[in-house]
């Protein structure tokens, strides 16, 4: 292997290395400095020129190239290890998910649910009609607890205000055994045929409140599930509620869930930011490469010194993380 051949691998070595950087870090300027370089590289590697000084290029690296690749590398094995402490705490926080995941209800299961809930308490008030008008029913449901009961804890929303579910004045109610219903209530269901559907639950002072939308119609009502009381909801007190569906709000999942997508746009952030120092400095660079011909006589790698001590003392200041 000849002279020039030595210096053409080693040259090639060093443009490995700049791409990866550049890939890394994803500077414009510094993409700009790596295609001007692997340039400058092919122009020696293609030439036929028997004349061409192969140590020009050579010296074109020490003088550069080889300073870039110091620094940048520095600061790289700075912003990989910041990068990986979050990695770890990825990793870390994804356990305590999958252990809170696996000993709750999935969002699926609840969708699921309370479509089921929504038609079980159409057939409960409907079973009270009917033994309040005296006809058998075949329906016997006792219940309707056990649904918040289940899932309450982990998606009713938390509501400070119980004014929003206080019921209008003067109501008149019919009473079957411990449920109450409100009389223009029963009759509006009766006309939709008792189909309604669950909108979303609340805990308020430790009482689970249930809103339910009667079926084709804008008409709303509560379930107080403590004392089994249903009445139309109050439009003046209950407008300001939020009746967007319940979602899963285990704060210890939201919070590390919230955590680890802060952690990824970091570690972007890490991988892409330079110092305002090293981006002059790569600025320079590639205005510097920009200007460069290496087949000119009067090419003199020494007039540009002043860049290569700025990236030397970058270097040894340990700055541009």
């Amino acid at each position: 292997m000849t002279q020039n051949d030595l210096i053409l691998r080693d040259s090639q070595r060093r443009i490995v290395r700049l791409k990866l950087l550049s890939n890394f870090y994803k500077q414009a300027d510094l993409i700009s400095v790596f295609i001007k370089t692997e340039l400058i590289h092919t122009i020696f590697k293609e030439s036929d020129d028997e004349t061409l000084d192969y140590n020009k290029l050579e010296l074109f690296h020490i003088q550069f190239t080889d300073s870039l690749l110091e620094l940048l590398t520095k600061i790289k094995r700075r912003k990989e290890s910041q990068i990986v402490l979050n990695l770890k705490e990825i990793e870390v926080n994804n356990k305590f998910i999958n252990r809170y995941a696996q000993i709750s209800r999935t969002e699926n299961d609840f969708e699921i649910e309370r479509k089921f809930y929504s038609s079980k308490v159409g057939d409960y008030l409907a079973d009270v009609y009917d033994r309040l008008i005296g006809e058998d029913s075949e329906n016997i449901i006792t219940d309707l607890s056990s649904f918040s009961s289940m899932y309450a804890a982990d998606y009713y929303r938390d509501w400070e205000d119980s004014a929003s579910f206080e019921r209008e004045e003067d109501l008149r109610y019919y009473e079957y055994r411990n449920v109450k219903i409100e009389s223009r209530l029963m009759g509006r269901l009766n006309i939709s045929g008792f189909k309604v559907r669950f909108v979303c639950g609340y805990i308020c002072n430790t009482t689970y409140y249930e809103l339910f939308r009667i079926f084709q119609s804008d008409d709303e009502f509560v379930f107080n599930v403590y004392n089994n009381t249903f009445y139309f909801l109050n439009e003046d007190k209950g407008g300001v509620l939020d009746k967007s569906h319940n979602v899963y709000k285990n704060d210890i999942v939201q919070d590390l869930t919230i955590k680890n997508e802060r952690l990824v746009l970091e570690n972007k952030r890490v991988r892409e930011v330079l110092s305002v120092e090293v981006l002059d400095v790569l600025s320079k660079y590639r205005e510097i490469l920009d200007n460069m011909n290496f087949l000119s006589n009067s090419f003199s790698i020494d007039e540009e010194t002043n860049v290569l001590k700025a990236m030397l003392q970058l270097n040894l200041d340990g700055r541009g993380f």
